[in-house]
């Protein structure tokens, strides 16, 4: 699962970081899940709707307001079931 957070100014003061340091904690708690991380300086979405930040892609499927507990859903589910794999 490939995911880019924007760190544009706005996303960063609307909970990208926030994000991006919750998604690392998984990925490092959890290496055997298959978590690609990545960061953009600005995907310049806010200039089209600036309430829609944070920005974040998840594989290729863009994500506004994301937070890490609500709209980041589809990531922790992806991650439940690479446990039940293992098990």
């Amino acid at each position: 699962m490939k995911i880019t957070i924007c760190m544009g100014s706005r996303c960063v003061m609307t909970g990208a970081m926030s994000i991006f340091d919750q998604l690392e904690a998984l990925r490092d708690s959890s290496p055997d899940f298959d978590l690609e991380i990545e960061t953009s300086t600005c995907m310049k979405k806010c200039k089209e709707d600036e309430n829609g930040c944070p920005y974040v892609l998840i594989d290729g499927e863009l994500i506004k307001k994301a937070t890490f507990q609500g709209n980041l859903k589809k990531i922790v589910d992806a991650y439940q079931e690479s446990l039940n794999k293992d098990n």
